[in-house]
């Protein structure tokens, strides 16, 4: 008889083990690998000014703009000035080391656009009075700062060593106001200059210039991206990467990636990435080798948050195969918006605007920081190995796995107890039917 009750306990124990294993094994499998990260430096921008999004195509455009040269970086962006109640535009130029090498903060323009770099030239427009366009070149050897004139646009850039700009978003214009290339139906949404050419879209084309136009149709490829969906732009390697907001419920939004090869118009993979109440808004990209690193926005109301991150609002690096779009591993680089002073606390949403590697792992990132500032990072990601990925998820597992045996054994014990007292209940009721019956 004891053999049979201990039997029946082991036999218990088994299937709650195996039943906890099972389930633990599958909500495991639902983790994406994040990876970990070094801050090397951080260089924030004025933090007594906040920056405050515009409305700009689909949605939020955050002020915060970046180019990259060969041995420096510069960052242009806005602020909300909480004493003067006015937008002040601001340019910061560093080198790749941290080191700030010029600075400046406008008190009567709006915010600053662009920039773009010829040789070590700097030239950038801002908004001053009455919507016009300021437009400056900063000579970065001497640190001087020239106000060229005022033009009726707002983005610039160089072709053929020639400074134009674009034109109501439906042409290309010298800065004199030459019309170089029109008939674009709406250039604001995401343009590109590589190899010497300009590239853009409309959100139904691609349009390549220089020389000529060329034109790459890519309506087929748009299905549930919103109206107006595209985010970024970016040409590597002889393809375009396409960075999109997809269709959503409310506030609610998958981000959408497509890569297309230019050379036949051809989309090489689609990757959707999705969860439930939650919104991804990708913002940069860059390649490194194989893989593809993406600036992503995650937001989302499921409390205690997601797979990627359990907070309401973080940023997210994510990397992808670049042959087939798949994930990899991510970084949840959101957790930097911490390092904000508590006082000067608004919202804890990180947005990664810009990525550029510079070695190894090495990475610079440039991002609007907990609605309160832009700041400049140099990160270095560190790459997971084969023992890193069996700690991280053997960590996920376990934590699942005791979690769900104790449930288990405790839901079990309630039931059995249960069971005890219902058996005793119909015994006792049997003994005393047998004892009546004996006593007739």
């Amino acid at each position: 008889m004891i053999a049979v009750k201990y039997k029946k306990l082991i036999w218990f124990i088994v299937i709650i083990l195996l039943l906890s294993f099972l389930y633990s094994l599958n909500e495991t499998l639902k983790y994406p690998l994040k990876a970990e990260y070094d801050v090397e430096w951080v260089r924030y921008f004025d933090p007594t000014f906040i920056p405050v999004p515009h409305y700009y195509a689909v949605g939020f455009v955050y002020p915060a703009y970046a180019f990259f040269s060969e041995d420096f970086f510069v960052v242009c962006g806005s602020f909300w000035n909480l004493t003067s109640k006015r937008f002040n535009g601001f340019v910061a130029v560093l080198k790749y080391d941290g080191e700030v090498v010029f600075y400046r903060l406008f008190k009567n323009l709006s915010w600053t656009i662009g920039p773009v770099v010829v040789n070590k030239t700097i030239f950038f427009t801002a908004i001053g009075k009455d919507a016009y366009y300021a437009l400056y070149m900063l000579d970065i050897d001497k640190r001087e700062l020239k106000f060229l004139k005022e033009i009726p646009y707002a983005f610039v850039f160089t072709l053929n060593d020639t400074l134009l700009a674009l034109h109501n978003n439906t042409s290309i214009v010298t800065l004199d106001g030459k019309v170089i290339i029109n008939g674009f139906k709406n250039l604001r949404l995401a343009f590109y200059v590589y190899d010497n050419r300009f590239f853009c879209t409309d959100g139904k084309y691609i349009y390549i210039v220089n020389p000529g136009v060329k034109v790459i149709n890519i309506t087929d490829y748009m299905e549930g991206i919103r109206y107006e969906g595209i985010v970024r732009l970016k040409i590597i390697e002889g393809c375009a990467y396409l960075l999109g907001l997809g269709e959503g419920e409310h506030a609610y939004s998958p981000a959408i990636i497509l890569k297309i090869n230019l050379s036949d118009g051809r989309l090489v993979w689609r990757k959707v990435i999705s969860y439930p109440k939650t919104c991804f808004s990708p913002q940069s990209i860059e390649k490194v080798g194989d893989k593809l690193y993406i600036g992503i926005v995650h937001q989302t109301d499921i409390d205690p948050g997601t797979v990627f991150a359990p907070d309401v609002y973080y940023g997210l690096i994510l990397v992808l195969d670049d042959s087939n779009g798949e994930l990899l591993w991510y970084y949840n680089v959101g957790r930097l918006y911490k390092e904000i002073p508590r006082e000067a606390f608004v919202s804890p949403q990180f947005v990664p605007m810009y990525l550029k590697h510079l070695n190894g792992n090495d990475f610079i990132m440039v991002a609007v920081v907990n609605m309160i500032q832009v700041g400049a990072y140099r990160l270095k990601l560190h790459t997971p190995n084969e023992m890193y990925k069996i700690g991280y998820y053997g960590r996920i597992f376990l934590d699942y796995f005791y979690k769900t045996a104790l449930t288990l054994f405790f839901i079990g014990a309630i039931l059995y107890l249960i069971y005890l007292a219902l058996t005793k209940k119909s015994t006792e009721e049997s003994i005393l039917q047998v004892s009546e019956e004996q006593g007739r």
